[in-house]
Formats: structure tokens, sequence, C-alpha cells
């Protein structure tokens, strides 16, 4: 809570050291303070410790081990921390934040299938229609939909756009 991370990890590990049960708090306290050090591969462990139940503890290490495992390039265990910090119930903004970057490794991660990719990033644009992100999800829902050869969905996700860039109209031409 001061912000002296450096201090909080020595003082987590010499707890841990001298007994005390680590657990869902103090496992936050040192995944999050890890996480500040930018010591991402050694938050990861106590941050997962903290990961399962429905609440706002949960959303908060999840959203950061999401960024943890994003830094040391595993998109996909980062896609799925994104996944379980999307719920809306707790921090309005983490839970914006984490759907778009879901949704976003849906689509990078989709291996020729993109139908979650698709159901992501709807449910995005649909929460969601004032962000500043919708263009950019936009964007990977059209070429979700052309990816998967669904061009009839393509083509309606393309005139839905009030006012569509160069890409997305050629993207409109090829469909047509």
């Amino acid at each position: 809570q001061l912000d002296d991370y450096n201090a909080a990890v020595k003082y987590m590990n010499s707890y841990k050291s001298r007994g005390g049960e680590m657990g869902r708090v103090e496992n936050y306290i040192m995944g999050y303070s890890l996480y500040r050090l930018a010591r991402y591969d050694e938050a990861v462990e106590p941050l997962r410790a903290v990961a399962g139940a429905d609440d706002m503890l949960t959303q908060n290490a999840s959203y950061h081990l999401a960024d943890c495992y994003l830094r040391m390039g595993d998109k996909q265990n980062a896609m799925y921390s994104f996944a379980m910090s999307s719920s809306d119930g707790y921090d309005a903004a983490i839970a914006e934040d984490a759907l778009f970057n879901y949704g976003k490794l849906q689509y990078e991660l989709g291996g020729g299938v993109f139908n979650e990719a698709i159901n992501v990033l709807t449910r995005y644009i649909e929460k969601y229609p004032s962000s500043e992100r919708v263009g950019e999800a936009r964007t990977l829902l059209i070429a979700a939909y052309y990816n998967s050869n669904n061009y009839a969905e393509a083509y309606d996700a393309i005139k839905s756009i009030a006012s569509p860039n160069n890409d997305e109209l050629l993207a409109l031409q090829k469909i047509a």
C-alpha cells in the first residue's frame, strides 16, 4: 500500500519462511509486488494461486497475470487470464480492457477457427459501443468473419460501420 514493492517482497518472503500461511491475499500482495518490480516470471505463480473465486481479487490477479504472460510471450495463457478477468461485476475498466484483449488474442491465436473470436469481439462491440477501441474490434471482427469464409456476416459487419476506413472498404469489395 506504500508502493515499496521491494520491502513487500522481502517481508512476504520472511513471513513465508517463518511458516506463515500464504493465502489468497498474501499471494496477491507477493504476486502484485513482483509484477510491479517487473519480475514477471516470478509473479506468475503467486498470482495464479489467487485466481479461481468469482471476486474482485481474482479479477485483479488474473488481469495482472495476463500481462505477465504477454510480457513473457505466452499468448495462450494470457488469453485465458484475460477471459477470467473480463467479468464485469467488479472493476469495469479492467473488465473492458480484458474483454478487448481476450477477443484480440482469440483472433490472433485463431489458427483457422475464428468462431470464438467472432463471439468475443461481437460481445465487446455490443457491451462497449462508445469505446475508443470499438473500431479496432470491428476490424478484427471483419477479419475473423472473412477468414472463416462467413462472407454474409462480414458484409453486414462492414455495412454497419458508420464511416468505414479504406481497408474496410477494400474488404467489402472483396467480400461482395
